[in-house]
């Protein structure tokens, strides 16, 4: 069992599965799932390294104090990092199926909506864009 410590989270979470890019890390105790899906050649690190302060600091927040959500992190080519956080998902099931099939519920949840901001949270199907303070684009 690996044992990764994020910077700005209270908790530590387990890496699942041995994937080198692909990722997938859960906290139990929170029940807070973290998949990351960066782009070819690249790594969490990196995806970690491209996501704003103020971005990185607000899903700190979510995930220190809310529980049963799922983050979906990844990043495009030549761009920063984008993140969707669902809610009202069965986060344990889900943190241990294989890679493929996290997304599929990921993508299920959102239905046929196609994602048109970098930040976003999904609740019963509905996607709001996250709107951070002082921030703009």
């Amino acid at each position: 069992m690996t044992i990764y410590e994020f910077t700005k989270l209270d908790k530590p979470y387990v890496k699942l599965g041995s994937g080198k890019v692909k990722e997938v890390f859960y906290n139990e105790d929170m029940n807070n799932l973290m998949v990351f899906d960066p782009h070819r050649d690249s790594n969490v690190d990196e995806v970690l390294g491209y996501t704003a302060e103020e971005h990185y600091d607000f899903l700190m927040d979510k995930l220190n104090f809310e529980q049963g959500i799922i983050v979906e992190w990844y990043k495009c080519e030549d761009a920063t990092s984008d993140y969707n956080i669902h809610y009202g998902l069965d986060v344990k099931s889900i943190a241990f199926k294989p890679f493929y099939e996290i997304l599929k519920v990921l993508e299920e949840s959102r239905g046929s909506i196609t994602l048109s901001f970098k930040f976003n949270e999904i609740k019963d199907g509905v996607i709001t864009p996250i709107s951070f303070m002082n921030f703009e684009y």
